[in-house]
């Protein structure tokens, strides 16, 4: 990502309307951009869905295989619409050969018990994943790393060859670190689900409000339960190598409703891209 040259252009064709508006991210596929806007009652929208704004906030997510030209449209109070394009950078993803996985995590399954618990699992799973609470809680959108140090062993988006069969790009980013390390959450949340399946492992997911979930999996060892509320840095387990891997390290994933994020991006939400202000 580093190596990405941001080049983004917006139009605004705006009415008379006192209307503030900040971008903070990389413009990029696969990337979290956090907005906020004033007046806070003005409504807006994101690829066909009303986005979720709580004193102003709201976030969006790109998919990794987003459209390089991209739509907001904000609805004033008054019921004046207006258009913002924006153009995005296109992101490149390689590949990687992973031969150390137990055959039973890459052959298709043969047994009858075992395929109905992986079609179980993941209805269940892409459930949570995608659930959606009625009413938002006010979350403060601050995000951290949920280990401190590590090497990256594999980038999210990577197309995987495992036990020469290819899989499905990455969903999230794995980081290579010792048995027994903290995992923390990587911002304030809700402990959706805790649970033990046979890919992911051991594993936690936190709603964060906005569309907004992380999951840490491949857990050795889990210290919530399902319906805590949570604070950036509060311990959610310490790193394994259960499910489907290779070795100790924490494969963290990041959704916006049913889209997989990059991890890293995160680390850009804090960057101010755009401002616009408007007086009446």
């Amino acid at each position: 990502m580093k190596n990405l040259i941001l080049i983004l252009t917006l139009f605004i064709f705006l009415h008379a309307e006192g209307l503030n508006l900040e971008l903070k991210g990389l413009p990029c596929q696969g990337s979290i951009i956090i907005g906020h806007i004033e007046p806070e009652e003005t409504t807006v929208y994101y690829d066909g869905r009303k986005l979720n704004v709580i004193e102003g906030d709201f976030l969006l997510g790109l998919a990794k295989d987003a459209d390089l030209q991209q739509n907001l449209r904000l609805i004033s109070e008054s019921g004046v619409e207006i258009p913002v394009l924006f153009f995005i950078n296109e992101k490149h993803y390689h590949s990687e050969v992973i031969n150390n996985i137990q055959r039973k995590y890459t052959d298709p399954p043969k047994n009858e018990l075992l395929i109905r618990r992986l079609a179980i699992e993941k209805k269940i799973y892409k459930y949570y994943r995608d659930f959606q609470f009625e009413k938002q809680m006010d979350y403060d959108m601050i995000f951290q790393r949920p280990i401190e140090g590590g090497r990256i062993s594999s980038p999210f988006g990577i197309r995987r060859i495992i036990n020469q069969r290819e899989m499905a790009p990455h969903s999230g980013l794995d980081i290579a670190v010792p048995l027994g390390t903290p995992v923390s959450a990587c911002s304030d949340g809700l402990v959706l689900v805790v649970d033990k399946y046979f890919y992911q492992g051991k594993f936690v997911m936190l709603d964060h409000c906005y569309g907004l979930k992380s999951v840490y999996m491949h857990l050795d060892s889990i210290a919530v339960k399902t319906g805590e509320i949570v604070k950036i840095g509060d311990l959610l387990g310490n790193v394994g190598t259960t499910g489907r891997s290779s070795g100790p390290h924490l494969h963290w994933g990041i959704y916006w409703y049913s889209d997989e994020l990059d991890p890293e991006s995160l680390e850009y939400t804090n960057k101010l891209f755009f401002t616009f202000k408007s007086g009446r």
